[in-house]
């Protein structure tokens, strides 16, 4: 269960994250139309094809992240999450 649990943290994520995002879709335009296209070839290559898209994934990774970190999954794990996320171009830096 451990090895499917972030990928089912994930999923469930996504039915609050996705209305999250929408209803501050003109907030949030801007910036993600600039983040969008510095990585635009690798978001396509993952059939993330637009700026909400991509947003919506990166929210979502990054509270996976943050749910390992406050439960006290063990740092190993936490990290390849994190480098899982960052060679497939979602630079979040912060959240480490």
């Amino acid at each position: 269960m451990k090895d499917y649990f972030p990928t089912i943290l994930h999923e469930f994520n996504h039915s609050f994250v996705n209305h999250v995002v929408e209803k501050y879709r003109s907030e949030l335009q801007e910036s993600g139309t600039i983040i969008f296209d510095k990585v635009k070839d690798e978001m396509n290559k993952q059939a993330y094809s637009n700026w909400k898209t991509m947003y919506d994934e990166a929210l979502v990774k990054a509270t996976v992240i943050k749910y390992m970190k406050d439960y006290n999954f063990d740092k190993k794990t936490i990290e390849n999450e994190l480098n899982e996320q960052l060679n497939i171009s979602f630079f979040y830096r912060l959240m480490s």
